[in-house]
C-alpha cells in the first residue's frame, strides 16, 4: 500500500514538473498527505500553493481547514492550538464566501 503512495506521489510531482501551476495536483498531493497523516507541513504547502494559483478554489480552503483542524486536535499547546484553530474558522469562512457567490450566478 505505501508503494501505491509513493507512486502516487511520483506521478503527482512529475505533473507539477510540467505544470508548476497546476492547483488540481497541488491539492490532490496535500491529500495524500493529509488522510495518510505523512506530513502536515508538506500538506500545508500544497494547499497553500493551490490558494495562490487560483484565489477562489473552493475545495483547496476547505481541505486547508480540516488540516488546521486536525493539526489542531494534536497541538498540546494551547496558543499554538488556538491559532490552528482560528486558521480552520477563517478558511471556512472563505469557502462558504465562495460557496454563497458561485450559488448566486
Amino acid at each position: 500500500r505505501t508503494g501505491l503512495i509513493e507512486e502516487a506521489l511520483e506521478n503527482y510531482n512529475q505533473a507539477l514538473k510540467i505544470n508548476p501551476n497546476y492547483e488540481i495536483v497541488h491539492r490532490n498531493i496535500a491529500l495524500i498527505y493529509l488522510d495518510k497523516n505523512i506530513d502536515f507541513t508538506k500538506a500545508e504547502y500544497h494547499l497553500t500553493k493551490a490558494i495562490e494559483i487560483d484565489p477562489r478554489y473552493l475545495n483547496a480552503y476547505v481541505t486547508r481547514s480540516s488540516l488546521y483542524r486536525k493539526m489542531a486536535m494534536k497541538e498540546t499547546d494551547a496558543s499554538k492550538k488556538a491559532q490552528l484553530q482560528e486558521k480552520a474558522l477563517s478558511d471556512t469562512k472563505i469557502a462558504q464566501k465562495l460557496k454563497d457567490n458561485d450559488s448566486q450566478k
